[in-house]
């Protein structure tokens, strides 16, 4: 995993998380700081692809799902990304918090019911297809200009850049 912190120190990562990096012994602390730190991951485009394709193995017990080709159906999955060329399908129901980041050419069809709430960070050429009912309420945070989104009820649009 040298190479996840070699690429992060050229992308520009702060020392105290290359610090942590350093510690690590397993995937699950790097795929932690991506979730937990996905607007820089998002700004840096960490990690590239191709260093995602290569721990896809492993990344994907964690939530990071990398060119998987079949739809995937989620329910009430906490947090999750697709990368690469993805595609799934998410149902969040009750009082479910979802964190979502769609990245590359991925698609996803989000639903939202009850009163859950869906954040989603839409990348690059990312799809998604959005429908909130009830109380439940999708908030998509578009980094476009590349991505394609269809929103349905309570699902909205927040226009973000990096910086």
């Amino acid at each position: 995993m040298k190479d996840i912190i070699e690429s992060a120190q050229k992308k520009g990562i702060c020392q105290e998380f290359l610090d942590e990096m350093k510690k690590a012994k397993t995937i699950k602390p790097f795929v932690r700081m991506f979730f937990d730190h996905d607007d820089w991951s998002g700004e840096h485009d960490f990690p590239e692809l191709d260093l995602a394709r290569k721990y896809r193995a492993k990344a994907i017990n964690y939530g990071i799902f990398v060119d998987i080709e079949e739809d995937i159906d989620f329910l009430n999955v906490g947090e999750i990304a697709l990368l690469g060329k993805s595609k799934g399908k998410i149902l969040s129901f009750g009082h479910d918090v979802t964190k979502v980041i769609v990245r590359h050419d991925s698609e996803i069809q989000i639903k939202a019911v009850g009163n859950s709430i869906v954040y989603v960070n839409l990348i690059d050429n990312a799809k998604v297809d959005a429908i909130a009912e009830d109380n439940a309420q999708i908030f998509i945070y578009n980094y476009g200009p590349n991505t394609h989104y269809k929103l349905s009820g309570r699902a909205t649009e927040v226009k973000k850049t990096w910086g």
